[in-house]
């Protein structure tokens, strides 16, 4: 099944982190460092592929200004609306539903923050749609704003459909290939310079001992899934 009929059939259920099975929790400490550190506090956040908004209070932690959701589902955002509500995010809040390689978005005001954890892979459907997505990404930030995410290293070649099983779900899905050459290019002729791109687990390695409290309090003690990588790319203008 494509993406917006996997998603719109999953669970909303919240997964509780004594459920984790480890490798889980530790993807969310993955993310939630690089939240940390490459998002400003008082910023205005784009979460592009927010789900049911799994990484809403590693934002909240960043005391944000504004925070907009796009997501492809319609039930995902359902759920992110009512655990917005639950959290008390104090902030602007904008939430859409659509498909965000195929439709148009701008920002005003300008964005400190895009953040697109394991969703850009879904822009790679073909060359147009992918062209398409880092151009709004880059008109969207400001100039000194950051792109930041995680992405599944598939070994296919970019553009490639992979079928997948994502974690607690026996279901299959349809994602595409993403590689780092095409994404490195794709930034860099839309002025978003490199920063960071590591593998999962050299970035886990290199974070668990200076984020040592975070790791025991997240259940973080396990090494991650290496076919990850994580990723900032900062606008720098064209």
């Amino acid at each position: 099944m494509n993406a917006r009929q996997y998603y719109n059939a999953r669970s909303t259920r919240r997964r509780l982190l004594a459920e984790g099975d480890g490798i889980r929790n530790t993807h969310n400490f993955v993310k939630a460092v690089l939240i940390a550190e490459y998002v400003p506090a008082a910023s205005h956040i784009l979460d592009l592929g927010c789900g049911q908004g799994g990484d809403l209070l590693k934002f909240k932690r960043r005391s944000p200004k504004s925070y907009r959701g796009i997501d492809i589902s319609h039930t995902a955002i359902e759920a992110l609306s009512k655990r917005i509500a639950h959290i008390k995010m104090r902030c602007r809040v904008k939430l859409e539903c659509f498909d965000f390689s195929e439709r148009s978005w701008a920002a005003d005001p300008k964005l400190d923050v895009v953040s697109c954890q394991f969703a850009i892979q879904y822009a790679f459907s073909s060359p147009t749609h992918a062209e398409h997505v880092f151009r709004c990404i880059s008109a969207a930030l400001k100039n000194g704003g950051v792109f930041i995410g995680t992405v599944p290293v598939h070994p296919d070649l970019s553009y490639h459909a992979v079928i997948v099983r994502l974690p607690d779900d026996s279901r299959e899905c349809a994602e595409f290939s993403a590689q780092r050459d095409d994404i490195l290019d794709l930034c860099v002729r839309n002025g978003l310079r490199l920063e960071l791109w590591q593998g999962f687990t050299e970035y886990y390695l290199e974070k668990v001992e200076q984020y040592g409290e975070l790791v025991a309090a997240m259940r973080a003690k396990h090494l991650p899934d290496s076919n990850n990588a994580v990723f900032a790319f900062r606008k720098t203008g064209i």
